[in-house]
């Protein structure tokens, strides 16, 4: 009888979990990591790689325009290459909007655009609006933020908002105020004060603000809400009073006019942002630059310069924060819009 082996056959190996075919998959994936990174940054490092533009959709030569020149400067001077602004108006800020959102998204095409671009738009405008801010934007920074100051001709009786209220609630209706049209901020500045005080205005919709002004210097309309650029020269002059300006705290520009809420209307604010977006996808490194140096700008004396000279205030955020406030403002005229039945 043969003998019987007591030898046992040899093992068959496995490859472990650090054989060279997952070392080296490991190495590859560490290696498109770093490679990502890199390009990152050599792009941060690079951009721009061309002259830029910054799209403001409104009329050249107004209180907008004024308020992107100087971060336009400030970015031709230390990013390399020129931002040129450029103006496209038209349809409420839709047109130049549209614009930027088709744009090729490499921070070669911004938007400066104010609060009502993203927000009483996308409720004015619901569901016919061209673009969507979450598909087709994403934000770089706030820039500035202006307050709407009550004005009236000097020759109203009224020279305190308080007795301009006193005047509305004597004889509803009688009184009017000036917008820039259906919807715009400064309408809905209105709006809401005349809930808090209890009075009835008409309202009378012009193209701008500027186109106003004769009427009310001649008090065929009563009164108006707008930036300080555009009634400064006729306050000077004593031809408009201004009763009040609508932020949380005294401007300082005009440290002598109380606030709205001084005024009797507690938690009264109303103000108008501007800030710069970019088209959905554009590398983040560049929306990172481009914040980095803007904010710098803002801290400076020449920002705070620059800005007070046009009324307005530099202010400054991160993406994240300007994201934020979007939507925030865009709750908030969805609600005023409703309950005001405002339609267009």
């Amino acid at each position: 009888m043969p003998a019987i082996s007591t030898e046992r056959p040899p093992r068959t190996k496995f490859p472990s979990s650090r054989t060279p075919l997952k070392t080296s998959a490991l190495l590859f994936a560490l290696s498109a990591c770093a490679a990502a990174l890199v390009s990152g940054n050599a792009y941060a490092q690079s951009y721009p790689t061309k002259p830029a533009k910054i799209v403001f959709p409104y009329a050249a030569g107004g209180d907008v325009e004024q308020g992107v020149r100087p971060v336009a400067n400030h970015l031709s001077r230390v990013m390399g290459q020129s931002f040129v602004i450029e103006s496209r108006p038209g349809a409420s800020t839709i047109i130049g909007t549209e614009s930027v959102a088709k744009s090729a998204p490499d921070g070669h095409t911004l938007l400066f655009a104010g609060s009502s671009t993203f927000t009483v738009n996308a409720t004015l405008y619901a569901g016919k609006l061209p673009f969507d801010y979450e598909r087709d934007f994403v934000p770089v920074g706030l820039v500035s933020t202006s307050p709407f100051i009550i004005a009236v001709a000097s020759s109203l009786p009224a020279k305190t908002l308080q007795e301009f209220i006193a005047l509305a609630k004597a004889s509803p209706d009688s009184l009017s105020f000036a917008s820039s049209g259906a919807g715009a901020t400064n309408h809905l500045g209105w709006e809401i004060l005349q809930r808090q005080a209890g009075i009835r205005l008409l309202h009378v919709p012009f193209k701008g603000l500027g186109v106003a002004l004769p009427d009310i210097l001649s008090g065929r309309v009563t009164t108006l809400m707008s930036g300080l650029a555009t009634i400064h020269s006729n306050a000077k002059a004593g031809k408009l009073r201004i009763l009040a300006v609508t932020t949380k705290d005294r401007f300082p520009m005009l440290p002598e006019v109380p606030t709205v809420a001084e005024s009797g209307l507690p938690g009264y604010e109303q103000t108008v942002w501007f800030a710069i977006f970019a088209p959905a996808r554009t590398p983040r490194d560049a929306v990172t630059r481009l914040n980095a140096e803007i904010r710098k700008f803002l801290a400076s004396s020449e920002a705070k310069e620059a800005y007070n000279k046009v009324g307005q205030e530099p202010a400054s955020s991160t993406p994240e924060q300007l994201d934020e406030l979007v939507k925030s403002d865009r709750e908030k005229y969805r609600r005023i819009l409703t309950e005001a039945n405002i339609k267009l």
